[in-house]
This record gives structure tokens, sequence and C-alpha cells, in this order.
């Protein structure tokens, strides 16, 4: 299963990233800054920031799906 999956497209301003399991959502929960914008379970990220995100996580060793249905791992 899918640990992250990131929803957006290219020229939005805001991406957010879903978990796909407890271990991910308790990475976001735990990881994430106090200031951190939520949706539901979901984060917001900056567009700005979402490459690194995605960079860092995969680094990690967490899969992500991105927007156009690539997988990252």
């Amino acid at each position: 299963m899918t640990d992250f999956t990131i929803t957006g497209k290219a020229g939005d301003t805001v991406f957010l990233v879903h978990p796909g399991n407890d271990a991910a959502a308790e990475h976001l929960r735990t990881n994430a800054p106090s200031w951190a914008q939520f949706l539901g379970k979901a984060l917001a990220v900056e567009h700005r920031f979402i490459e690194h995100l995605v960079h860092h996580w995969a680094f990690e060793g967490w899969e992500i799906k991105l927007p156009n249905g690539t997988f990252i791992n």
C-alpha cells in the first residue's frame, strides 16, 4: 500500500499529502510543525516545498504516489 498520495497539479498553490496507512499518518502528525495545516488527515503543503518533501520521504524509504500516477519508492 502507498504510504503517501499527493494530490494537486502543476500550477496549484497547495498540494495535499494523504497518508495511506497508520504509520504514514503518525509520521505526518509527529513531524509536521505546529503551524502546519491539515484538511482531515491530509497535510497541506505549499508548492515550493513539495518536491523537497517527496525526495526526503523517498530517501527515508516511504512509497509515494504522485498526482500523475507515478510511484516513487
